[in-house]
């Protein structure tokens, strides 16, 4: 059976072994972590020019010692293995492709990956990417010596597993050659099975109520339920599923929005997901009184057993001290306090999440003598920063761990002042001391220069739980420092809240990002409004024993309109937002002139590197700028929204990754591969989308989610949708073409490298119908002039320059 590369010259199928996963273990050290894990993934990555022996065969072990199997992930380009390591881990992977050429040729690709790959051609080595990277991905231009007939491709792949990895790569073929080539299996047969049970899981749609299939539902077909639970003790319950036997179409239940539908053939499993963005609707919590809110949400999270960590950890810490808080000890409590103890002596990532609410726990509560030795034991031996001795993932210069790992020591240092801590050599109250300093460092560049993960839909409640036990458990300045700190954050969250939601751009992004309103920021914004969206969010719990108050007149800010620019960090953050719509964004590039208000100091050989400068750099490096810069690599950040309640949400993305299964930082729809150049005047945005050859995703998209509005107009270039009393209204250079992928009804892509966009907002009060707006909107005239990159859109005018920015490599 013969395949063809995809529309980009992509090879999409391959049977693929692994990923094999082995425990890795480095004397590699560095007081910049960074640095030291750039070493690490040098050591883990190894080379061998002879290509690993044995049959590629369904089922059969390879190399690795791992079945071979057919890779199938719907709308991916890549072979993509990807997962997140908390421990450091050696990472594996192994694939093989049949390339059919009409004639002997040299066949330029294009090899794209994070880690390092070897690659093979009839069994003879011809290169591949000799060292890992953490980002952006590397392109190797390669030349392929293609005999007439089948050529057997091979690959091998190596990578070290730490936090988020991306063990995936991809072969493209961008010249004529493409038309020459197609693709076969190895082990055609029982590939061809597979691949005739993949087309059919792609043929499937949704309608409305209905899931649709594009032929009899094969045997060996289930769909499949996830109830997503927020308590880990009900994982597992978390799957129900039906058998499907020949159904053309199957009604839907009415409300679980989590799906999948799975193919067993030659003995593997095929799957692809669902989401049901339309039932993913708003939650309101039980009363509107501030008091018995605050009592309702505190009760909650002391009904939750175990916080997922993943499909199979949990954490336990923040549950337990919600349940002391309230009197309602669970007899299970000191053995989750055990494994806590274990979690954090792994320091696995985000351990420091644990020691953080451990410190809050020791400072308030009594423990037995067994208890507090196994306490005392892993706290002063514990790794609190990156210039103390050890080896391993944990993140350290993110805005919310710096602190975290900050104030952890001051407590621990605090509570042993005489002990000495083994991993620094200090003694707990040189500890103290030497974090004292740190966080003072954080508090007052944080007020002086705004958050840099400023409105983070998923870290804003984690800062502001650090920041509490700062106002808690240090000194009288310290603890002041931290109040000011905490009423900065709140206050800037209001302003940027819409309808009770906070409709922002952000520092740092997931993917609630499609859904404002489910972001764990909302816990803070129903504190303060109990009629606003409700959200479920462990990290809140913190204010249950703190001494902090909320600053009055918070309420009022969120609902008052607004019209500023304003600064968070590098970014200048413009704001409209009216009664019926909200439009913000981050200006790319800045247009007051001023590039930034902080080095970055990561690369001086004598810069502190506990200092919260030398933090701010390496979070710059690894998490992405807020020097935001069309041209430049991006990660986590999210550039702009346009509102007209809080599920009518629109925004533009360059992805970066092909389908909604990809695993990368940045993903399909929170963050950008390439930055835009974006420029916000009141209710018009302005946006030019460049994206250079050096990254393989050619095309931006558009969340546009149909169910949301009340009415819509779509033609080949505009946009214009209708929700509450809002109106709005998205133009492109280029024509939309509509795209379903894990939702449906959602999705516009844009299939070009160079693409403007403008996006405007109104409100009904002033436009009788969408129709009179969308008119108003294309009086305009909006225009892009592709050779001198310049987009005009009535009086606003922007023009595109591209910049480089050194830290977005890693």
């Amino acid at each position: 059976m013969k395949y063809q590369l995809n529309e980009y010259g992509f090879i999409t199928n391959y049977l693929v072994s692994g990923r094999k996963e082995t425990d890795f273990s480095s004397s590699a050290a560095d007081k910049n972590q960074l640095a030291c894990e750039k070493m690490m993934r040098s050591e883990a990555a190894d080379h061998d020019p002879v290509m690993p022996a044995g049959p590629v065969v369904l089922g059969a072990l390879s190399a690795l010692g791992l079945p071979w199997e057919y890779e199938y992930t719907y709308g991916s380009w890549f072979v993509d293995r990807s997962s997140f390591y908390p421990l450091l881990t050696r990472v594996e992977l192994h694939a093989a492709t049949i390339l059919n050429a009409r004639e002997d040729m040299e066949a330029e690709v294009w090899l794209w990956s994070y880690a390092a790959v070897d690659l093979w051609v009839n069994g003879g080595f011809v290169g591949g990417i000799e060292t890992p990277v953490y980002k952006p991905i590397s392109r190797k231009i390669m030349k392929l010596p293609l005999k007439k007939g089948d050529n057997t491709i091979y690959i091998r792949l190596v990578n070290l597993g730490v936090r988020d990895t991306r063990t995936l790569f991809g072969i493209q073929i961008p010249g004529q050659e493409r038309e020459m080539l197609s693709v076969m299996l190895p082990d055609a047969e029982k590939a061809a099975l597979c691949s005739k049970a993949a087309d059919w899981l792609s043929g499937i749609m949704i309608r409305e109520k209905t899931m649709v299939f594009p032929a009899p539902a094969p045997e060996g077909s289930r769909l499949i339920y996830d109830a997503r639970p927020v308590d880990f003790t009900e994982y597992r319950n978390r799957y129900t599923g039906i058998t499907l036997r020949g159904e053309t179409e199957l009604a839907l239940a009415p409300d679980k929005p989590y799906l999948k539908v799975v193919v067993t053939v030659s003995g593997q499993t095929l799957s692809r997901s669902f989401e049901r963005q339309e039932l993913l609707t708003i939650q309101k919590g039980e009363t509107i009184d501030p008091e018995e809110n605050k009592r309702r949400v505190f009760e909650r999270i002391a009904g939750v057993k175990q916080i997922p960590r993943g499909d199979s950890e949990s954490f336990s810490m923040y549950p337990i001290l919600a349940r002391f808080a309230s009197g309602r000890v669970d007899p299970e409590d000191e053995r989750e306090i055990y494994k806590s103890f274990d979690q954090i002596e792994s320091r696995r990532d985000c351990s420091d999440f644990l020691t953080c609410a451990m410190v809050r726990f020791m400072k308030l509560y009594p423990m037995d003598e067994a208890m507090a030795a196994r306490c005392k034991e892993v706290m002063i031996n514990y790794r609190y920063w990156m210039d103390e001795a050890g080896s391993d993932g944990m993140c350290f210069w993110s805005e919310n761990h710096s602190l975290m790992f900050f104030v952890s020591a001051y407590v621990a240092g605090d509570i042993y002042p005489e002990e000495l801590f083994i991993r620094s050599g200090k003694t707990g109250r040189e500890m103290k001391e030497t974090a004292r300093q740190r966080i003072r460092d954080w508090m007052v560049q944080t007020e002086r220069e705004g958050f840099d993960e400023f409105h983070s839909g998923g870290y804003t409640p984690i800062t502001f739980a650090a920041i509490l036990n700062v106002v808690d458990f240090c000194d009288g300045e310290l603890s002041a420092l931290a109040w000011k700190a905490a009423d900065r954050l709140l206050k800037d969250l209001a302003v940027q809240t819409f309808q009770g939601v906070s409709i922002s751009p952000m520092g740092r992004v997931y993917r609630e990002v499609l859904y404002p309103y489910t972001q764990d920021i909302q816990c803070l914004i129903n504190l303060i409004d109990p009629e606003a969206p409700d959200q479920f969010s462990e990290w809140i719990i913190f204010l249950a024993t703190s001494k902090y108050r909320l600053p009055e007149g918070l309420k009022e800010m969120m609902y008052s309109p607004a019209s500023l620019v304003y600064e968070e960090s590098n970014a200048r953050i413009c704001v409209e937002k009216q009664e019926d719509y909200m439009l913000t964004s981050v200006e790319s590039p800045r247009r007051d002139g001023r590039v930034r208000k902080w080095k970055n100091i990561s690369e001086q050989p004598d810069a502190d590197t506990g200092s919260f400068s030398y933090v701010k750099s390496l979070n710059e490096c690894f998490h992405g700028t807020t020097q935001f810069e069309p041209g430049v690599y991006g990660y986590q950040q999210h550039m702009w929204y346009a509102a007209l309640d809080p599920a009518a949400v629109v925004f533009v993305n360059h992805p970066g990754g092909s389908c909604e299964s990809c695993t990368t930082r940045p993903g399909y729809w929170f963050g950008n591969g390439i930055m835009p150049a974006l420029k916000q005047v009141k209710e018009v945005l302005c946006a030019i989308y460049r994206i250079p050859e050096t990254h393989p995703i050619p095309f931006t998209h558009v969340y546009w989610p149909s169910s949301r509005f009340s009415y819509e107009i779509i033609e080949d270039t505009w946009l214009a949708g209708s929700a509450g009393g809002g109106y709005v209204a998205l133009w492109c250079s280029d024509p939309f073409t509509a795209y379903d992928d894990l939702m449906f009804h959602c999705e516009y892509r844009v299939k070009s490298r160079d693409a403007a966009y403008v996006c405007i907002c109104g409100s009904r009060k002033d436009y009788g119908s969408l129709e009179e707006f969308l008119l108003a909107c294309k009086e305009r005239k909006p225009a892009y002039d592709r050779e001198k990159g310049r987009l005009r859109a009535g009086n606003e005018e922007i023009t595109y320059r591209k910049y480089e920015n050194m830290t977005q490599y890693i």
